[in-house]
C-alpha cells in the first residue's frame, strides 16, 4: 500500500506522482490527472485539492470556477492569475481574446465627417 502523492508499480514499488496528477494513495497503480486548466508540480499532488489553477495566457483572464477565459471585445488582460479583463481606452478597441495589454487596443474607426487624429482619436 502506497501513502497520499505516491502510487503503485509492480516492479519499483511506489513512486512519486508525476506533474499535474494526485494520487491519494492506497493501491492504486497511476495517478489521476489534474482538471483541464489546473496543474500542481511533481511530487506534491495528494488529493484533487492539490492542484490549482494555471496561470492564463494574455487575453484571457481567470474565473476561479470556470478556469480561463477569454477577454471580451474591446478589453485586454496580460494574463497570469488576472480576475477581470481592463476596458480598452475611449475611443479604441480590440478583438475579443486579442487583447494583450493596452497596446493592443487600436483607435475605432471614426464616424462619418470625422477624421483620425493618431493622439486624440477621431475628431
Amino acid at each position: 500500500e502506497c501513502k497520499e502523492n505516491t502510487y503503485s508499480n509492480d516492479k519499483l514499488g511506489c513512486l512519486e506522482s508525476k506533474e499535474n496528477t494526485y494520487s491519494e494513495g492506497g493501491f492504486s497503480h497511476e495517478c489521476k490527472p489534474c482538471p483541464h486548466g489546473m496543474g500542481v508540480a511533481a511530487g506534491k499532488g495528494y488529493v484533487i485539492q492539490s492542484c490549482k489553477w494555471l496561470p492564463c495566457k494574455a487575453g484571457d483572464y481567470l474565473d476561479l470556477k470556470l478556469g480561463c477565459l477569454k477577454c471580451e471585445e474591446n478589453t485586454y488582460s496580460k494574463g497570469g492569475f488576472e480576475h477581470e479583463c481592463k476596458a480598452c481606452p475611449h475611443g479604441k478597441g480590440v478583438t475579443a481574446g486579442m487583447g494583450y495589454d493596452e497596446h493592443s487596443c487600436i483607435w475605432l474607426p471614426c464616424k462619418a465627417g470625422d477624421y483620425l487624429n493618431d493622439k486624440l482619436g477621431c475628431l
